[in-house]
């Protein structure tokens, strides 16, 4: 999955400014784009340390709007994974900038 643009309807074709330096960690950690299995558990470490809504608006970057945002939702419930996928995944956004904890 590469990043594609934001469409022109939505934020004006750009990414919002709050979501702006997540987007660009996940650019640095998949920087020939993201593998399809890495979607979810990417999904999943986003939501530790951020409102629900925000890691579907962040994952539009790679897939439809109404699919990243249905997913956040699904994953709502469950964020306390111990799945390896996403053990590993926090891991390489962590060595890319990613803090959970911070306010972005």
């Amino acid at each position: 999955m590469g990043i594609a643009p934001y469409p022109e309807g939505l934020w004006g074709g750009r990414v919002p400014p709050h979501l702006e330096r997540t987007l660009s960690i996940l650019e640095s950690a998949y920087p020939q784009g993201m593998p399809d299995e890495e979607y979810l558990p990417v999904m999943r470490v986003l939501a530790e340390g951020m409102s629900i809504r925000n890691p579907g608006d962040v994952m539009f970057a790679f897939t439809t709007f109404a699919e990243a945002r249905h997913d956040a939702y699904g994953i709502a419930g469950d964020l306390e994974s111990t799945d390896p996928d996403v053990r590993r995944v926090r891991e390489l956004l962590v060595g890319c900038g990613w803090d959970p904890d911070s306010d972005e």
